[in-house]
C-alpha cells in the first residue's frame, strides 16, 4: 500500500515498497491538474515528495511499479490537501444609509463570513460594527450609531470554512 504523510497545503510525501526490484511511474491528479513522476532506478523501497500541489484539493494517485522484465502492478490511493488560502476581500464600499448610519458592502473570492470593523480614525479596536454568520461571496451591512462630523475607517475581515482569515487590503475612509 501507498503511505501518504506530511500533507500540507502544497506538498505530500508518498512511500511504498515493491516486492521485487522495480521502477515506478507515479501519476497524480485533481480536478483540472495532473502530474507524473518517473523513478527509473530499480528499487525495493520508494519515497517521493510531491510539491506544487493545489490546496483544498482531493488527489487520486496511481503508482505503477514494473520489474526488469516489464511485469507491472498498480497501487492507488487518495488524499486531500488542506485549504490554507485565506479569502480575498475586495470591492469594499461605504454609502450613506440614513442619519448617522452607513452601508458597508464587499465581495470575496470564496464563501466566507465577515466582520466589519469601524472606528474613529485608525482606532479600529474602538468598535466592532457587524458580523455576518452565513458564508457568502458578497455582503452588505448597515453600521448604526456613528457620530456626526467624524472621520471613520472601515476594514472587512473574512473567514472561510477552513478558518483562514483575509482582510480588505486598505482601510476605507468616510466622514459623517
Amino acid at each position: 500500500p501507498i503511505q501518504v504523510s506530511n500533507i500540507t497545503g502544497h506538498t505530500a510525501m508518498l512511500q511504498w515498497d515493491a516486492d521485487e526490484w522495480s521502477t515506478a511511474e507515479i501519476i497524480y491528479e485533481t480536478a483540472g491538474e495532473s502530474g507524473q513522476v518517473n523513478l527509473d532506478a530499480l528499487q525495493l523501497g520508494f519515497s517521493l515528495s510531491l510539491t506544487g500541489l493545489v490546496d483544498g484539493a482531493v488527489y487520486d494517485v496511481n503508482v505503477i511499479c514494473a520489474d526488469r522484465w516489464g511485469n507491472s502492478t498498480t497501487a492507488t490511493t487518495q488524499f486531500s490537501t488542506p485549504d490554507v488560502t485565506p479569502p480575498v476581500v475586495s470591492a469594499v464600499t461605504v454609502s450613506a444609509a440614513g442619519f448617522y448610519n452607513v452601508s458597508v458592502s464587499w465581495t470575496t473570492n470564496e464563501p466566507s463570513t465577515a466582520q466589519i470593523t469601524c472606528g474613529i480614525g485608525t482606532n479600529l479596536a474602538a468598535r466592532v460594527s457587524a458580523v455576518t454568520t452565513v458564508p457568502d461571496t458578497s455582503g452588505s451591512v448597515t453600521v448604526f450609531g456613528l457620530q456626526q462630523g467624524r472621520d471613520y475607517a472601515v476594514r472587512v475581515t473574512a473567514t472561510d470554512s477552513a478558518g483562514n482569515t483575509g482582510y480588505s487590503d486598505e482601510l476605507v475612509w468616510f466622514s459623517t
